[in-house]
């Protein structure tokens, strides 16, 4: 049995899907959305390591327990 060296690739480098800006992302340990870096640090939210929000601007990362406000409230956004 024979696999073509672009099947080979394709295995190696496993799926690789384009976020924008407010999509969910993160690892196993942690979630967001992707939004810029000044966006996040204004909402005092955690700038999580590059490479998160692939297909994105370098000024464009997840964004992990930003402050949240609603009508009447106050906490952390949590990605859903």
């Amino acid at each position: 049995m024979r696999f073509s060296p672009i099947f080979l690739l394709a295995l190696a480098t496993g799926p690789t899907t384009a976020l924008r800006v407010g999509d969910i992302c993160g690892n196993d340990y942690d979630t967001g959305n992707c939004q810029s870096i000044s966006w996040c640090h204004s909402r005092n939210g955690v700038v999580g390591q590059s490479g998160l929000c692939p297909g994105t601007g370098t000024d464009i990362r997840c964004c992990i327990n930003p402050d949240c406000a609603a009508p009447y409230q106050r906490g952390y956004c949590k990605a859903t």
